[in-house]
């Protein structure tokens, strides 16, 4: 008599998907968090570093702030007015990961307080395109790096899943015993 419990061809199957789909929710969000995020911010590090610097006014500079129960996230906006080349241009891209608010280091605060110091400054401007700009070209290594700790924790554990599910038993020796020769043992 056996013992145990057998699953069915079906539940071994619904089992399978459904442990397949769970391990690639998991493997999207970290993969999105690499490809929507941290790639883009590495590729505009990387040409931005080509970009010429030209002085800019500075037409309105603001820390703008939210408040939930635990927290508070912080927001440096600007808009500058430049010229190159003769043409005038504007600008409102304050940093290179210049997608919203945040409280990761106090990048958002010191950069509102190098802004509201002064009146004119330095933009950097896409000599190909110069109706792109920003102000500060520097990548911010803590934001980097807690994006990355979803890419590693979401990515890898959905990857670990989808390895588990995917990765073929190893063979059973022959001429073990018969309680050790099941390959369910």
């Amino acid at each position: 008599m056996k013992s145990g419990i057998v699953k069915s061809p079906q539940e071994d199957s619904r089992t399978y998907w459904g442990g397949t789909l769970f391990g690639l929710l998991f493997f999207g969000v970290g993969a999105a968090f690499l490809v929507l995020s941290i790639i883009p911010n590495l590729w505009d590090a990387a040409r931005m570093r080509d970009w010429v610097a030209v002085p800019a006014e500075i037409v309105a500079a603001d820390l703008k702030t939210g408040n939930s129960s635990d927290s508070t996230t912080y927001q440096a906006t600007a808009r500058f007015r430049y010229e190159y080349n003769g043409q005038g241009y504007s600008s409102s891209r304050v940093g290179i990961a210049d997608s919203g608010a945040d409280n990761v280091g106090d990048w958002q605060q010191n950069t509102y307080a190098r802004l509201k110091r002064q009146s004119n400054t330095s933009i950097w401007v896409n000599p190909a395109k110069p109706s792109e700009a920003v102000f500060d070209r520097e990548l911010r290594w803590g934001l980097l790096g807690f994006k990355m700790i979803f890419v590693v924790v979401f990515g890898g554990f959905g990857a670990v899943v989808l390895w588990l599910l995917n990765r073929t038993p190893k063979p059973v020796p022959a001429g073990l015993p018969a309680w050790q020769d099941r390959p369910e043992w």
